[in-house]
């Protein structure tokens, strides 16, 4: 199949995953330490972190579960997991990015 036919038929949340941005703007990153407790060092290291594990800049649902075993090791957190990606995943993607990511983790931390 070529690209053009793909683009009609897959939806357009994976045909551009690839796509996706990974820098934070200026904006963004305004926003981020505005609406969150952390300073702008603490977010970039953060950004930083987020990117080495998902390099395209989002969480598959797949990476949030195993994110969530670890760190409830020996407890069944699948169903959890779903609910919580969906909190996460505000714009309903079906991916989380680091701007819902910190969102939510900072909700969820105070």
């Amino acid at each position: 199949m070529t690209t053009g036919v793909l683009n009609k038929v897959l939806p357009k949340a994976i045909t551009n995953r690839k796509k996706k941005k990974v820098e934070l703007t200026a904006e963004e990153t305004n926003f981020l330490i505005w609406n969150t407790s952390l300073g702008r060092e603490k977010l970039e290291e953060q950004h930083k972190n987020f990117l080495s594990n998902h390099a395209n800049g989002q969480m598959t649902k797949k990476s949030f579960n195993k994110m969530m075993r670890e760190s409830h090791p020996g407890v069944n957190t699948k169903k959890l997991s779903r609910h919580i990606f969906r909190m996460y995943d505000t714009n309903g993607d079906g991916f989380v990015d680091f701007k819902e990511f910190v969102l939510a983790l900072d909700v969820f931390n105070n």
